[in-house]
């Protein structure tokens, strides 16, 4: 994986508008979604970029600009990781990582029984892929954290072709049986 965040930190250097060329823009480049590297990964791979890029660079403004991002490279870090540390407070609400597992826990107790007897095969499709889920990896704003399985969702594109239509109509069903139910407890 350092080698791909590399090529892109080196994309940047190379490539890049002047202006952009800096340590929050470099350390940017080497986040993987919110998660920010240790400071120590982070600067090996700045390093290597920094070092590949300066021997392939010839104008003397953008060497500049590239040297400077290993002298800017402490701060630079601290602004990210204090930026990266408000985005989460203000973005997260005060659920837990504890909620989302017992929410993917519950989804797995219901996979566990099969509404019909042909449905075996979905349920443990679903089952499956539910249980190979990393929980550190999921938010509030994936569907599976709130146990909803949509028709998009890569736990439903990932099924096998034959199990696909099979979870569709389900799926329709359940969605027929709650609105019944729903507007049934409205009627007089």
């Amino acid at each position: 994986m350092s080698c791909l965040v590399t090529a892109k930190v080196e994309k940047l250097l190379l490539e890049g508008p002047l202006d952009a060329i800096c340590s929050a823009t470099v350390i940017y480049q080497t986040m993987n979604r919110n998660d920010l590297l240790p400071y120590e990964e982070v600067i090996k791979i700045v390093e290597s970029a920094v070092k590949s890029s300066l021997e392939r660079i010839r104008d003397f403004q953008r060497k500049e600009s590239v040297m400077e991002v290993l002298t800017e490279m402490k701060s630079g870090y601290k602004s990210i990781l204090g930026l990266n540390k408000i985005k989460n407070k203000e973005s997260t609400p005060d659920t837990t990582e504890e909620e989302i597992k017992k929410n993917i826990e519950m989804l797995n107790e219901k996979l566990k029984h099969p509404l019909d007897d042909d449905d075996g095969h979905l349920y443990s499709a679903l089952k499956k892929t539910v249980e190979n889920i990393v929980l550190s990896d999921l938010t509030w704003r994936d569907p599976v954290a709130n146990m909803v399985l949509s028709d998009n969702s890569y736990i439903v594109t990932g099924l096998h072709r034959k199990l696909k239509p099979i979870f569709m109509v389900r799926s329709n069903l359940v969605l027929l049986d709650e609105l019944h139910s729903y507007t049934h407890s409205f009627s007089l």
